[in-house]
């Protein structure tokens, strides 16, 4: 459920995970595999592991805008 997700606010209506301005140093783990839209706009992210969404099979949105990734 959306409300094991540490650190970001969810949608559970929308299937929703927004973790904009959050700070988070690593992509959340307990991201619900139903989730269709993730924001993660401005975060210190440099590198994201090869898994990092892996189970997310209803992702149909992911905002990686700002982050500072190489």
């Amino acid at each position: 459920t959306c409300e094991t997700v540490t650190g970001c606010t969810c949608n559970e209506g929308k299937k929703e995970v927004n973790c904009q301005y959050k700070g988070l140093k690593a992509v959340p783990s307990e991201i619900p595999a139903d989730t269709k839209n993730i924001y993660t706009l401005l975060l210190p992210f440099k590198q994201l592991p090869f898994n990092a969404f892996q189970g997310l099979t209803k992702l149909t949105f992911l905002n990686l805008e700002g982050n500072q990734l190489q």
